[in-house]
């Protein structure tokens, strides 16, 4: 509304204002607790260091895992392992599952971990954005 414009406004040029010595001083007014219009003019002061929330740690956990070369290779080897295996295109002295198996308990064992250290962070970030 125009009211709330002009109070915005208002709480602008309150905030540049200075102090009798010439010097700028920085003004925040208590309404910025409350009004909405004057909070925007601030920046927000919580802080967040956590990589993932629910929804998203399984797909970013996944792809940042499989950037890095040796998982990609062990993951493109197993399928060609299990396509042979399963199609009989070719064949192979070796079962998919003797890839494929380390690979996923090795991934499974970095994501639990990333899981714990995420879930760390972001129990950090509750306690410094509560002060």
């Amino acid at each position: 509304s125009d009211e709330s414009l002009r109070h915005t406004r208002r709480a602008a040029a309150m905030a540049a204002k200075t102090d009798g010595s010439g010097e700028g001083c920085r003004v925040i007014p208590f309404a910025a607790l409350h009004d909405p219009g004057i909070a925007k003019l601030f920046p927000g002061n919580t802080i967040k260091t956590s990589k993932y929330t629910l929804l998203t740690f399984l797909p970013l956990n996944i792809m940042e895992q499989l950037y890095k070369a040796a998982n990609t290779y062990f993951l493109l080897i197993s399928l060609l392992m299990l396509l042979g295996g399963t199609t009989g295109l070719f064949t192979t002295s070796v079962q998919a599952i003797t890839t494929m198996g380390p690979l996923i308990l090795m991934m499974a064992v970095t994501a639990v971990m990333a899981a714990m250290d995420d879930h760390r962070r972001h129990q950090a970030d509750v306690r410094t954005n509560a002060q």
